[in-house]
């Protein structure tokens, strides 16, 4: 579901699952002259896992007759997130930056994210 909620904002060019029954999951989208990043952590269960949890809410409001909105909010939120630069420079440079391993648990996947960088080399 994330893969077609990144797709309604562009194209996207890369992607990797850092982490195995946790971790981030990393977009590389383009949007016309615009590049945007966006990472999305994940669980193994709903009490850890933002779309669990969602889904899991819309299923129980579901069956108390109300309207299920927490999937929708979720995507809303990831999409409202994505982070915007005016290059393919700038975007691998935020993914490299402290900044970003300020904004996410990071530490664990800083050998992971070098390298998923390092694998856009040749992306225009």
């Amino acid at each position: 579901m994330y893969d077609t909620w990144m797709e309604e904002l562009g194209t996207v060019r890369a992607f990797a699952n850092l982490g195995s029954y946790q971790g981030d999951y990393v977009y590389l989208i383009q949007d016309g002259d615009r590049w945007g990043t966006s990472i999305i952590g994940y669980g193994s269960c709903s009490g850890c896992d933002a779309y669990e949890d969602a889904a899991y809410e819309d299923e129980c409001a579901v069956q108390d007759g109300r309207e299920p909105t927490a999937v929708a909010s979720l995507r809303e939120d990831i999409q409202s997130n994505v982070r915007w630069f005016d290059s393919l420079d700038e975007a691998k440079a935020w993914l490299l930056s402290p900044d970003r391993s300020l904004t996410w648990w990071g530490s664990y996947i800083e050998t992971e994210m070098k390298q998923f960088v390092s694998d856009l080399e040749g992306l225009s």
